[in-house]
């Protein structure tokens, strides 16, 4: 792929330009398909529950619910404001429709273990910035739900070239190894980490 050269006056590319995708964890597929079964529909804590440890999933639900389609004033930074927005059963259904996704060699004995160890540490650092901000005296403007989304989808960028670029991800995550600058990931990647990051918030 050709690297994605910004300049003051273009877009920063949303995933789709970026033509980078990532299927949601097996589990929450699984809890997803079960939500849709019961002849009762989801509740939104239901569905807060099943994303909760979700980096893929949490990213387009947000993309989704900040793009131009329900034209809110504002952007939707947590999880829980992005499902009554969009109601709970179109978010399952939005998993599962994610879950079609073809899972690709990335999920093979080589990068399955980095792939998992990623979404821990999503999850720990979603735990913990929550728990900072609960616990500050000033929060400023920071919410703890919203803490906890942005620490979930603190490595997003990993996972995705992980998944999609497979190879080159496990030999550049390697400890203390890989390109460490914007322009070192561009040459390795054909974009850095940053932009993937940009990216999912645009729509």
């Amino acid at each position: 792929m050709t690297p994605i050269e910004l300049t003051p006056s273009e877009h920063i590319p949303t995933l789709t330009d970026l033509e980078l995708e990532c299927p949601p964890l097996p589990q929450t597929l699984l809890e997803a398909i079960q939500l849709m079964e019961r002849p009762e529909p989801p509740e939104p804590d239901e569905v807060e529950a099943m994303l909760q440890h979700d980096p893929a999933a949490v990213a387009r639900l947000l993309r989704v619910a900040n793009s131009a389609y329900y034209g809110l004033r504002g952007r939707i930074g947590d999880v829980r404001h992005a499902i009554v927005v969009q109601g709970p059963s179109a978010v399952v259904g939005m998993v599962m429709s994610m879950g079609m996704l073809s899972m690709k060699s990335a999920f093979d004995a080589r990068t399955a273990a980095p792939f998992l160890n990623l979404v821990r540490h999503c999850a720990a650092t979603a735990y913990l910035a929550r728990l900072l901000i609960q616990r500050a005296p000033r929060p400023g403007d920071w919410r703890p739900e919203s803490a906890y989304t942005a620490g979930l989808l603190h490595d997003f960028g990993k996972l995705l070239l992980l998944y999609n670029k497979p190879d080159a991800a496990l030999a550049a995550f390697q400890p203390g190894a890989g390109p460490r600058t914007p322009e070192e990931q561009e040459a390795v990647f054909g974009y850095s980490l940053e932009t993937i990051t940009q990216g999912w918030r645009c729509t």
